[in-house]
């Protein structure tokens, strides 16, 4: 039975064997052989390391383990709850910021449309005419502005180009009710 009882020794469990752990000089525990226990935990690395012996080290939390002539890291462990966080602050905010900042400006797709369609710089006809590469466009402009998985890139491209649809339809509006005033568009 472990002799810790949380969550450290229930995971440290299958490490237990029947041979008392060298002491961290490297010698021989006395009573060696006779008794179940758990891995060392030492503030400092051994001196003289035996071959495949094994200890955590803190206040790093690292199950260490010398083989070959020399001492391996193997699992970085927390110490009080075995997780730990992945992701930086600096990573998490230029994340929201590029993707917030690429929603907002694509949401401003359909007026931008409807401006261009209103001074008659381009015709609606011209945009509906290369409306495929609208569409690789947006899917990717979704492929970038979002993390490497395809359902962020679906859900970034497919609103796009829906944008892109409505704008098409806005831009159409507005330049037909400067040609029905009768001035062609300038």
């Amino acid at each position: 039975m472990p002799t810790d009882s949380g969550l450290l020794g229930l995971l440290l469990s299958p490490y237990e064997s029947q041979v008392q752990p060298p002491s961290p000089d490297g010698s021989a525990a006395p009573g060696a052989g006779n008794a179940t226990s758990l891995l060392p935990v030492l503030t400092t690395d051994p001196p003289t390391p035996i071959e495949g012996q094994a200890w955590i080290k803190q206040p790093e939390g690292q199950l260490r383990i010398h083989s070959n002539g020399r001492t391996q890291v193997f699992i970085p462990l927390a110490s009080q709850s075995m997780l730990a966080p992945m992701i930086e602050i600096d990573q998490y905010i230029s994340f929201v910021t590029t993707l917030m900042l690429s929603v907002v400006v694509s949401f401003q797709l359909p007026v931008v449309m409807m401006i261009l369609g209103w001074t008659g710089l381009i015709d609606p006809k011209f945009l509906s005419k290369y409306r495929r590469h609208c569409v690789f466009t947006c899917f990717v402009l979704g492929a970038i502005l979002t993390p490497a998985d395809p359902l962020s890139m679906f859900a970034l491209a497919i609103p796009l180009w829906g944008l892109y649809e409505l704008g098409l339809l806005v831009m159409r509006m507005g330049y037909r009710k400067k040609a029905d005033k009768g001035g062609e568009p300038a």
